[in-house]
């Protein structure tokens, strides 16, 4: 599967473009529910965010868009349910970005619309990721800071490294104290990340890939 750049998914949504983002499988009482993931312009400085959760009753033909969408009822158990998602209202392609990533998705992991059935078969019955796109995932260093640790604002209490292929830190974000982003970012990232980097005991860091799980080092 080849992923559009931020830049490329920025200025397809300006242009009217619809763009689509694998978020996952996760099972539930009911069986799997699939999350995706569309955004689009919906006016001008007007854009939408729709998340998608559908109940994965069979994979027969393996029809994405052909699910039944799902949500809880009053009691908190999941039903099946006709009609679109949970749409999210932004104003702007970095607004969608932000929600995204608050969604558990990523800058870097769009695709045009009506191209994420691709990935959902490709993906199997097991949600594994083709090969090299696991030998792509992001992967970043989050840590705790100490009182010794440079911190360009004094409410900063955590810090998050987005890392190269060779493991080096390319950016810095950092967290307060809830976990919130100080400061301009220059780049997004899951909540599980940050809630990864609230896991770490003071001066202590952890190598974390986008669902915030320990990984490897390189």
């Amino acid at each position: 599967m080849t992923y559009l750049t931020p830049l490329q998914a920025e200025t397809n949504l300006r242009l009217g473009k619809e763009l689509e983002q694998w978020l996952g499988r996760t099972t539930t009482d009911a069986g799997p529910v699939l999350r995706w993931v569309a955004a689009c312009r919906a006016g001008e400085a007007a854009y939408t965010v729709v998340l998608y959760e559908a109940l994965e009753a069979e994979r027969a033909g393996y029809d994405l868009y052909g699910l039944y969408a799902v949500e809880r009822d009053e009691d908190g158990a999941l039903q099946q349910v006709f009609g679109a998602g949970k749409e999210y209202a932004c104003s702007s392609p970095e607004q969608v970005f932000l929600r995204v990533a608050e969604l558990g998705g990523s800058t870097d992991r769009f695709v045009n619309g009506g191209l994420l059935q691709d990935e959902y078969v490709a993906r199997g019955a097991n949600d594994v990721p083709p090969r090299a796109e696991r030998m792509n995932e992001p992967l970043y260093f989050v840590l705790n800071l100490d009182e010794r640790d440079r911190r360009p604002d004094p409410r900063a209490r955590y810090e998050v490294q987005r890392l190269d292929g060779d493991g080096r830190a390319i950016e810095r974000c950092y967290l307060d104290g809830r976990g919130e982003r100080l400061g301009p970012c220059s780049f997004l990232f899951p909540r599980a990340v940050a809630e990864a980097a609230l896991r770490q005991e003071c001066g202590r860091g952890d190598y974390v890939d986008e669902g915030g799980s320990s990984a490897k080092p390189f």
